[in-house]
């Protein structure tokens, strides 16, 4: 290896210049000066090597690193950098080969990416053209523009537009968007995939038996979740089997012909009896004539294991039930003892086999049939199966006149397919839970079949979709069919970008020359991972996290800086927010610095304010009749910002609007569109007209499309969950598509409500409904359990009623407590009867015996107490199955008070625990 000559252009010359040295400039030096001092050369010359050596010393890390820190002291005072804090000149001066810039809410990112990148021309490191500025938005594309007017030449775009420029640099011009790429074209992209789906299974009908599949899902997911799942009923007889592996043998068997009879009784002689194996039911009996009673040698007996391919059974067996593996492995032994014995026509196959089948990429009935096979059984796969009978009650059991639910399925299975690594892109096949395993499966083999049609249409017309315009970019890279032009890669919102993506990024880092590890372009990313909200559109979280190259999955070096001091709110709010969303297993802490002159109005100090959607008897005086749910609490709030501002705000603030933004999870929340759930939560007309009198500025945005903006007052409208995870269809969807997906579904929701408690500059009132209809981030802001929050409530006392926290069934976990009237006062039950009879669960249980209204909440220390704030009611929980609160007995012999459960009762009908406590025993003794 030649040592590189010490001139201006080598790391020697810009130690002494004021010029920043990379990483790999710097490990390119080192490793020609230890190639260079190898052997007896150094020996030799003696004065030479020792200058070689010196030369490789000035290089080393320390002093490269020293170098670089010198350089970005020296630089505090540039001109160009005026009106940058010092975390933000750091950032610019960096030109490190990979530079992360995690930049919170408020921090000033953009302004820094763009000082950087006029930085970067001015002081030679590239010339405009050698710029590509990266965002995520057209709108964000248009705002960097209007910023670097003054420049000429550097790409702006989103990243599809680089990856365009890319394929006309290869193939001479920009490929053309396919018309099925747009959600208006979506009606007439599913019909392309229902056609092909369908000429797909007349070429191979054991995909029928994947469509079954996915209709059991759904019919599975009909109810809420639960650690249980129902059982998948199949055809013919609408046998109820056990899992999914058994719902596919199951099916083989119906369409190709076989009879069978699920779980019937094997007469086990008494020789082979024992009391734990007395009774014993085969998965699957194939008779030799249907009409036959079971006989040990008259048919087939068929079973299916629930080993994996590496000979395990599920983990989770022994945590809910210890030894049920164990037990497992006995009965499974006794029964291939038994049908060894007897000699029976036996045949069996595992959940392995099923594992083995996905990655092979080879039908799991082919298996089911050849063991039958193997049996002596004749059969004709799939030569009489009947296609269209079969497609046309799929199509009738759902909506006839809407699209096929499998094809949008399908579709949103090709577009998260076509954002993976082509090497994690397929179901993996050593996952735990086995239902997912084949529900995903099944709608795998059916998407890959529509793909394949897609893919050649596409190619036919010369067009490609937005998934595949970065694919194709991105394999032009791959295979040097271009050195990029482009010497610096600024690239914004780096938290949404999803893994083809980013493998598409670094690789426009490629080397200009092989034999030069420091050649390759340089990129700085900025971001926060805090606010990585797009799950659902293929982003995922941790590829900010790690900052590697998802394709070769290795951690080279870089810089990474942190934006600590923000521009928009108070250090209360900062605080408050940053505890809440550090709460997730997974977030990495920082410190946030908030503005020093921002501080809390003096009689409501409360940076978070939580109330519920329902009015006092004053607030309905003043505000009447309000439509809408939240229409009379969003007044109530207007109200009471327009006073605390004239009487007790900024002087500067007096006479211009206030900025207020009314946030929502849902479109059909801030009044725009129906969403199929209801009428509108709000009404825009009548809060419009109350804030134009007023002196206010009202605005409404979704919480998605709210990111990157700011107000001075944020009003967060908690309705409830999404509603569109509660469907069916999505759930089954969200289980077949979790294989596929990193993202923490619980832990995105917490980063989207980050977002919306950081829009506001001031404060930010949250409106939840006034029982039971919101999120549990609401419950957590209220309880403040750790005292992290500087939440409050008085402040809106006058108008709205206090919010009553939710309080989970202690039975079933499925619904929640809920107050109701009856004939001798208030009592709770659960809401589960909502989820149906058989879901029901009937728990009943007393109220605050104080207040007459709280729900009573458990606590650790098994004792519970009222959900409301003011009453500070507390009783021990009883030795019940489910705890219930004591209540207040006396002893009428003894006439003294002691602590009973709520069940004590002469009556027969009601059980009681027997727990008794002495009145005074526990932390308080109530005089009731």
């Amino acid at each position: 290896m030649k040592l590189p000559p010490p001139s201006h252009k080598t790391t020697l010359s810009k130690l002494k210049q004021g010029v920043w040295i990379r990483h790999s400039e710097a490990s390119y030096v080192r490793e020609c000066v230890k190639a260079r001092l190898k052997g007896i050369w150094k020996f030799a010359h003696p004065i030479q090597a020792w200058r070689t050596y010196k030369f490789g010393r000035s290089a080393s890390e320390s002093r490269r690193c020293a170098h670089n820190r010198k350089l970005i002291k020296e630089r505090r005072n540039d001109l160009h950098l005026e009106g940058l804090n010092e975390k933000q000149k750091a950032a610019v001066v960096t030109q490190e080969d990979r530079t992360l810039i995690v930049a919170g809410a408020g921090t000033g990112k953009t302004h820094t990416m763009v000082a950087k990148a006029f930085d970067t021309i001015q002081k030679g490191i590239a010339l405009s053209h050698q710029i590509a500025f990266v965002t995520f938005t057209k709108k964000a594309t248009e705002e960097i523009r209007s910023r670097m007017r003054s420049v000429d030449g550097i790409e702006i775009g989103t990243l599809h537009h680089l990856a365009r420029r890319v394929i006309a640099m290869v193939e001479g011009k920009e490929p053309s968007l396919t018309p099925l790429a747009s959600e208006r074209n979506k009606k007439q992209r599913l019909q392309y995939f229902e056609r092909w789906l369908i000429a797909a299974i007349k070429e191979d009908p054991s995909l029928l038996i994947d469509l079954r599949l996915r209709e059991s899902a759904f019919e599975r997911c009909r109810t809420p979740s639960t650690d249980t799942l129902p059982r998948v009923r199949v055809p013919p007889q609408g046998a109820q089997v056990k899992s999914m592996g058994e719902a596919q043998i199951a099916l083989t068997f119906h369409f190709a012909g076989i009879p069978y009879q699920y779980e019937a009784q094997f007469p086990v002689p008494k020789t082979h009896r024992s009391i734990s194996t007395r009774v014993y039911r085969p998965d699957f009996y194939i008779p030799a004539n249907p009409h036959e009673q079971p006989d040990i040698h008259a048919g087939i007996w068929y079973e299916h294991f629930a080993h994996d391919n590496q000979g395990r059974l599920p983990a989770k067996w022994d945590e809910d039930k210890p030894g049920s593996t164990q037990r497992y492995e006995q009965v499974k032994r006794w029964k291939l003892k038994l049908h060894s014995a007897l000699r029976t026509q036996f045949t069996s196959t595992t959940y392995g086999e099923i594992q083995d089948c996905f990655a092979q990429k080879r039908p799991f009935p082919e298996v089911v049939l050849e063991r039958l096979r193997k049996c002596g059984l004749t059969i004709e796969y799939t030569s009489d199966w009947d296609v269209a009978a079969e497609l046309a009650r799929l199509k009738d059991d759902q909506n006839p006149f809407g699209p096929w639910r499998i094809t949008e399925e399908i579709d949103a299975w090709i577009r998260t397919y076509r954002q993976q690594i082509p090497k994690q892109s397929s179901v993996g096949v050593n996952a735990i839970d086995s239902d997912k395993i084949e529900e995903a499966g099944a709608l795998e083999r059916i998407s890959q079949r529509v793909l394949k049609q897609y893919v050649e249409h596409m190619e036919k017309e010369g067009t490609v979709d937005h998934e595949g315009t970065i694919l194709k970019a991105w394999k032009y890279l791959l295979e040097r069919k271009l050195k990029p032009p482009w010497e610096v890669i600024l690239v914004d919102e780096y938290q949404d970008v999803n893994p083809v993506q980013a493998a598409f990024v670094h690789s426009l880092l490629s080397l200009r020359d092989e034999s030069d590890p420091s050649s390759g372009a340089r990129l700085t990313a900025v971001g926060d991972d805090w606010q990585a909200i797009f799950g659902f559109q293929g982003g995922n979280v941790e590829l900010i996290r790690k900052f590697n190259d998802p394709v070769h999955q290795n951690d080279r070096f870089h810089e990474r800086i942190q934006l600590t001091q923000t521009y928009r709110f108070g250090q209360q709010l900062a605080d408050s927010t940053r505890k809440f969303v550090i709460e997730s297993p997974g977030a990495l802490d920082r410190k946030v610095i908030g503005l020093p002159d921002r501080k809390p109005n003096k009689r409501w100090p409360h940076s978070i304010v939580i109330a519920s959607n329902k009015l006092t008897p004053t607030g309905k005086s003043k505000f009447g009749r309000t439509p809408g749910d939240y229409t009379g609490s969003v007044l109530a709030i207007l109200s009471r910002i327009q006073e605390q501002v004239l009487q007790y705000g900024a002087e500067e603030q007096k006479g211009k609007p206030l900025e207020v933004l009314i946030l929502a999870r849902r479109n059909i929340d801030i009044g725009k569109g129906n969403g199929g759930y209801g009428d509108p939560c709000i009404d825009r007309k009548t809060i419009n007209k109350f804030a134009e009198q007023n002196n206010l500025d009202t605005d409404y945005s979704t919480v998605h499309k709210a990111k990157g903006r700011e107000a001075d007052y944020v009003i967060l409208l908690d309705t409830g969950p999404p509603r569109a995870k509660e469907l069916a269809q999505n759930r089954a969807l969200e289980r077949a598509m979790e294989l596929f997906s990193v993202n923490d579904p619980a832990e995105e929701e917490r980063r989207i409500w980050y977002v919306a408690l950081t829009r506001a500059k001031d404060k930010v009132y949250v409106v939840a409904d006034h029982v039971r209809d919101h999120t549990h981030f609401t419950d957590e802001l209220y309880y403040n359990v750790k005292r992290y929050y500087d939440v409050g409530e008085d402040e809106l006392a006058e108008y709205l009623c206090p919010l009553k926290p939710r309080v989970p069934c202690p039975a079933c976990n499925l619904g929640i407590l809920s107050v109701r009237e009856g004939p001798h006062g208030n009592f709770a039950s659960c809401t589960s009867f909502d989820y149906g009879r058989d879901r029901f669960c009937g728990h009943k249980e007393r109220v605050c015996a104080i207040c007459n209204e709280g729900l009573m909440v458990r606590r650790e220390d098994s004792w519970a107490e009222c959900q409301i704030k003011q009453c500070t009611y507390q009783a021990p929980l009883c030795n019940c199955e489910v705890p219930r609160p004591m209540v207040k007995r006396k002893n009428r012999r003894k006439r003294k008070f002691f602590w009973g459960c709520q069940n004590f009762s002469r009556s027969s009908g009601n059980q009681s625990c027997g727990m008794t406590l002495n009145w005074t025993s526990g932390p308080k003794k109530w005089e009731l």
